[in-house]
C-alpha cells in the first residue's frame, strides 16, 4: 500500500532527461572500469577522481557548489580526526 502523496511515475520524477541520461552514461563507465581494473592496471583511487571530474565537468553551474561540500565536509571530517 503506497501512501496518497508518493509520485510512483517516474517520467515525473525526471525533469532534466538529459542531465538523467549524462548521470547514467557516468555511471555505467564507472561501473566498467571497475569490473575491468585488474585487466587495465587502473587503481581504484585513480577511477575515483577520474569519474569525480567528469561529473564536475557535466555539472556546469552546480561545479562550484559540488565542490564547496566537498572541501567543507572533508576539511571538518580531517580536522576532527587530526584532534583525536
Amino acid at each position: 500500500m503506497t501512501a496518497r502523496w508518493i509520485n510512483t511515475n517516474p517520467k515525473d520524477t525526471i525533469t532534466n532527461k538529459k542531465d538523467f541520461v549524462i548521470s547514467c552514461v557516468i555511471f555505467a563507465c564507472a561501473v566498467v572500469m571497475l569490473v575491468t581494473h585488474a585487466q587495465t592496471g587502473l587503481t581504484v583511487a585513480l577511477i575515483g577522481a577520474v569519474i569525480a571530474v567528469v561529473t564536475l565537468i557535466t555539472s556546469g553551474r552546480y561545479a562550484l557548489e559540488i565542490l564547496k561540500r566537498w572541501i567543507t565536509r572533508h576539511c571538518y571530517f580531517l580536522l576532527v580526526c587530526l584532534l583525536l
